[in-house]
């Protein structure tokens, strides 16, 4: 396989994602999340994830409050994204049956989001006025990271003093938002 061949197919692997509290993620087939949406029957007790693609992550945000410090990137083949069903805003729920066929690719802050939906800074970053880096934002500018790749950046390799500053940070942002820790 060319490296041509191997980058297509990465832009064709259909990423999905996933709000945590946890830098370190990892796929739990025993995790039963809960089920917020409005439904006819119980949907409860089921095992899996639900995910959403990068671009309606921000509804999780804003539209639900489901404000968490971290996402998740999940990787997984076509056949197992076309087996899950769409739900409301793109979420899908991926059973645990098919983790098999899923990968956490990688975990990020939640403000590298924005930066590379956006390219702007993140609503943490934004808020507190610092970068989730810990550096104090200088540029005025409103799009500095368009066209960056911060495909490098996994909170999974970070320093447990670069995690406890995502976390500090995202509590004060919390706190700012008047939400209750």
């Amino acid at each position: 396989m060319t490296a041509f061949d191997t980058a297509w197919a990465l832009l064709k692997m259909p990423f999905q994602y996933h709000l945590t509290d946890n830098a370190n993620f990892a796929l739990d087939p025993d995790y039963e999340p809960q089920d917020n949406a409005t439904a006819i029957f119980d949907r409860s007790g089921r095992k899996g994830i639900y995910t959403s693609p990068k671009d309606k992550v921000e509804r999780w945000l804003n539209g639900e409050g489901y404000w968490r410090p971290y996402v998740a990137e999940l990787e997984m083949d076509e056949a197992t994204l076309e087996g899950t069903k769409n739900r409301w805003n793109g979420e899908r729920f991926i059973p645990a049956s098919s983790f098999n066929n899923v990968s956490v690719r990688r975990v990020m802050p939640l403000d590298m989001l924005a930066r590379e939906e956006y390219g702007s800074h993140g609503w943490v970053e934004e808020d507190l006025g610092r970068t989730f880096e810990g550096d104090k934002i200088e540029s005025k500018e409103l799009y500095p990271f368009r066209g960056m790749d911060f495909s490098d950046i996994d909170t999974r390799q970070m320093t447990q003093e670069q995690i406890d500053r995502i976390q500090n940070d995202f509590n004060d942002f919390m706190r700012l938002r008047g939400d209750n820790l």
